[in-house]
């Protein structure tokens, strides 16, 4: 059955061509895996020193949303499946 607990979920997002930079999206890789890892405060430092860098990316404010607010429940609460608010 689809959509079990653990298994791995595929995120795309759509960029213009000259923010298709392999560099970059192995650095958002890395803040992502850190994140999921546990390592909060990791995830946001290089969540936030890519926002810098690239003020708009939609799935950086997450992740550095997300890490920060781990970093100040110390990680109480953290699930690694994110459900947006709303419907």
């Amino acid at each position: 059955m689809e959509g079990e607990p653990g298994d791995d979920l595929d995120l795309f997002e759509i960029v213009t061509a000259e923010s298709n930079d392999a560099e970059f999206f192995e650095q958002i890789e890395t803040a992502l895996h850190a994140l999921e890892s546990g390592r909060f405060a990791e995830a946001a430092r290089r969540a936030g020193e890519l926002l810098g860098q690239h003020p708009g990316n939609g799935p950086l404010r997450l992740v550095l949303c997300r890490a920060a607010a781990a970093v100040l429940e110390d990680g109480k609460g953290f699930e690694i499946v994110w459900t947006p608010p709303g419907k």
